[in-house]
C-alpha cells in the first residue's frame, strides 16, 4: 500500500495550533509563537510541570474546554495538543 500524502490542515486546525504555540511561547518567555515549532516536544523546549499547567490553564480559558492537568504530557507537541483540542471540541458538538 502506497503512503498517502499528508492531508491539508483546515483553517480551524491552524488556529488551534497557533493558539497552542502562542500560549506555550508566552509562558516560556519567547517573543513569537514561531519560536515553538509544531513538532517540538514541550519538555525538551523547557516546559516543566508548573509551566505546563499554566499553558493548560490559558488554553482552557481561551477555548472554553476542560483539559486534563496532564494534557501537555499526554499530547507532548503543539501539533498533538492542537489535534486533541480539535477532538475534544468535536466531541462536544
Amino acid at each position: 500500500m502506497a503512503d498517502e500524502p499528508p492531508r491539508e490542515s483546515t483553517p480551524h486546525e491552524e488556529r488551534l495550533l497557533d493558539l497552542v504555540r502562542t500560549h506555550a511561547a508566552a509562558v516560556l518567555g519567547h517573543d513569537t509563537p514561531e519560536s515553538v515549532g509544531p513538532d517540538d516536544n514541550f519538555v525538551e523546549i523547557g516546559l516543566s510541570s508548573f509551566t505546563a499547567l499554566e499553558v493548560r490553564n490559558r488554553l482552557c480559558e481561551g477555548t472554553g474546554l476542560e483539559l486534563s492537568p496532564l494534557a501537555l504530557f499526554e499530547h507532548p507537541t503543539p501539533a498533538a495538543l492542537a489535534e486533541h483540542l480539535r477532538a475534544v471540541r468535536a466531541a462536544r458538538t
